[in-house]
């Protein structure tokens, strides 16, 4: 069972550090962020990163972070240089809602929506109500419809664990593990043959949680940085100093330094509650990798050899990538 560490607050670093007479805030994010990451045009990954690790990211932010909202509604009209591009001249949305932190430091926070921490909540759900409407109740099993995508309510809502923002990449990943928990299922009953829907149900969140940590920790991460020393680190993470033979012969012996953070009888977190912070949230963003343009393509055309498939339509992405340069002059 996960522990319900759901609605905790989103943590801030210190902002000053009195003794050594430093600012965390020296430089500014915002001139970093427009000195160093702020895409003045558009450079193709090739074969490092595609569409397909932006829907990566997207199910990642739906399992750890999204702030609560308020009641009171903020509009951001397309700027006037890029308006008649827009299909959509203006964005709405909820601000983010404040709550007393308790800290002299820093008096009020934003309280996270989802669980913050790789429980699968991005297909299992982030509360009972949600965990209730996922389930198949049989096997352990989650719902998935009879062409292997994801089933839809009478609204013609996904039915899955988090499905704010969703579009085809992110459903996608959320029916492929969907698939994946139910495999699990079958393979754990033939196994054990005396666990009952619950059980089978646990077992099976638990492993495909760990697949989820383990993909976006050794392979994700690693492509995304694309250096040696990352990779090193992140397998270290994983395994240990001593390496994956070792770690898979013995298990998780020898502690977090030889035999890595996963598989630990008690987690160390020092007494320090588990939250994600709001510099975390706030530089987790790929807009930037966002192309400017997306083609659709028919995939019943049969394409000739060596060649795509023809492209039927053409949506551009202008709109997103202007409104983010526009918002973080706000």
């Amino acid at each position: 069972m996960f522990p319900n560490i759901q609605q905790g607050i989103l943590q801030r670093y210190p902002l000053l550090n009195k003794k050594k007479g430093w600012s965390f805030l020296e430089p500014h994010p915002s001139v970093v962020a427009t000195k160093l990451l702020e895409r003045r045009k558009f450079e193709d990954c090739g074969k490092q990163f595609n569409m397909i690790a932006c829907s990566w990211l997207q199910f990642m932010i739906h399992d750890w972070i999204d702030h609560m909202e308020d009641t009171q509604q903020v509009e951001i009209v397309a700027p006037a240089e890029v308006a008649e591009q827009c299909p959509l001249k203006s964005f709405k949305f909820y601000k983010s809602k404040q709550f007393p932190t308790g800290s002299l430091d820093t008096k009020t926070g934003f309280l996270n929506s989802r669980t913050p921490w790789w429980d699968g909540s991005v297909i299992y759900g982030n509360n009972e109500d949600g965990m209730g409407k996922v389930r198949a109740y049989t096997d352990g099993k989650l719902k998935i419809a009879r062409d292997g995508l994801l089933e839809h309510d009478d609204k013609g809502i996904p039915i899955s664990g988090d499905v704010r923002n969703c579009w085809a990449g992110f459903s996608l990943l959320q029916a492929l593990f969907v698939k994946e928990h139910n495999a699990i299922c079958d393979m754990l009953k033939g196994h054990y043959p005396e666990f009952d829907d619950e059980k089978l149900y646990q077992h099976a969140r638990l492993v495909t949680s760990a697949i989820i940590a383990k993909i976006h920790t050794i392979d994700w991460t690693v492509e995304l940085l694309k250096t040696d020393t990352l990779l090193a680190a992140m397998r270290i993470n994983w395994y240990g100093m001593l390496g994956k033979k070792v770690k898979d012969l013995f298990g998780n012996i020898f502690g977090p330094e030889l035999s890595g953070l996963v598989g630990l009888k008690k987690p160390q977190d020092h007494g320090v509650p588990y939250s994600l912070t709001e510099e975390f949230v706030s530089v987790y963003r790929m807009h930037t990798i966002l192309p400017d343009k997306i083609i659709l393509r028919d995939i019943d055309s049969i394409a000739s050899k060596h060649k795509s498939i023809p492209p039927i339509q053409e949506e551009y992405c202008s709109f997103c990538v202007h409104v983010f340069h526009y918002m973080k002059k706000l």
